[in-house]
């Protein structure tokens, strides 16, 4: 079997999977989440992702997300962004949850059967500009890549 491995960049603004509330509605149980974004951003990535799409597999993958999202406004001043403005991504949205909407997305898309096929996680947050939000994913089949 031959490396399957994709990268590509999802433009948009990375939306967190946050909790949950399970409830009965007719006697269906009823699953939402608390942000009302989250849909349109796990089908802006299952749509994406879509397009790699192969075969369900059931051999192990390592994926590496880095998201991009925008700097507050504070952060700049008449020339740009301050020298004293963070380089680090250090505040919310938490990066496990950004992960998680991805991979469910991922999941939606049917690359794998499930995202417990992940056994590799590298992941990063940082500041970008406006036109360049968004999450760069990357995909391999692990059995290829040999040792950590």
């Amino acid at each position: 079997m031959e490396e399957v491995t994709f990268s590509l960049f999802i433009p948009g603004l990375p939306i967190p999977q946050g909790s949950s509330t399970a409830f009965m509605h007719n006697g269906r149980p009823v699953i939402t989440s608390a942000n009302r974004k989250l849909k349109g951003w796990r089908t802006k990535v299952r749509t994406a992702i879509a397009l790699h799409r192969q075969t369900p597999p059931s051999s192990p993958y390592w994926v590496v997300l880095r998201f991009c999202l925008p700097r507050p406004k504070h952060h700049y001043g008449a020339k740009g962004v301050k020298d004293s403005s963070p380089t680090s991504h250090t505040s919310k949205p938490d990066l496990d949850k950004l992960v998680r909407a991805v991979l469910d997305g991922v999941t939606d898309a049917k690359v794998w059967v499930d995202d417990s096929h992940v056994v590799r996680i590298v992941a990063s947050k940082e500041y970008v500009d406006l036109d360049k939000i968004g999450v760069h994913v990357t995909l391999r089949h692990a059995e290829h890549l040999g040792a950590y």
